[in-house]
């Protein structure tokens, strides 16, 4: 289980860093153009710790790792941004990988969103990344089966 569950993470991450290129472009058109390099740094801190965490008996604490390094290694606004929905997120999940549902993770996503909110001041429709995070908490409202084949993966691996 834990090991499918850390497959699954680092493959958004190699995602992450394979597409640098074109998340700084997306970012330089309406932003500075950091986004990339960021998610970029980020994302290896995050994958050289990830084979040291206990995602099976410890998930949130390890997310919370993962949110420590992830957010210190982006930097800018967007660091602190980032460590808000991840702790958060994180303080939502059970401790355990297995106890986990396709409602707990549904909810650590939305409180997710709804930290970064808080922190950051916007609001769906301000065309921050707020937008792009509701979007995607709002089709998974309206599909939670992707979280419950998730659910499903982790439980299978």
């Amino acid at each position: 289980m834990t090991k499918k569950f850390r497959a699954h993470v680092k493959s958004v991450l190699e995602s992450i860093i394979s597409n640098e290129q074109s998340l700084t472009q997306m970012d330089a058109a309406v932003g500075d153009g950091d986004l990339g390099i960021g998610a970029t740094r980020s994302g290896r801190l995050v994958l050289a710790i990830i084979n040291n965490l206990d995602f099976q008996n410890n998930l949130s604490g390890s997310v919370m790792k993962m949110s420590d390094v992830w957010s210190d290694g982006f930097g800018g606004s967007s660091g602190p941004l980032w460590g808000s929905f991840f702790s958060r997120a994180a303080a939502k999940l059970s401790t355990k990988l297995a106890e986990n549902t396709k409602e707990t993770w549904m909810a650590a996503y939305q409180e997710g969103v709804k930290a970064m909110m808080e922190c950051g001041g916007a609001q769906p429709g301000d065309r921050t990344m707020i937008d792009a995070l509701h979007e995607g908490s709002e089709a998974l409202k309206a599909s939670p089966d992707s979280y419950g084949a998730l659910s499903e993966a982790v439980r299978s691996g």
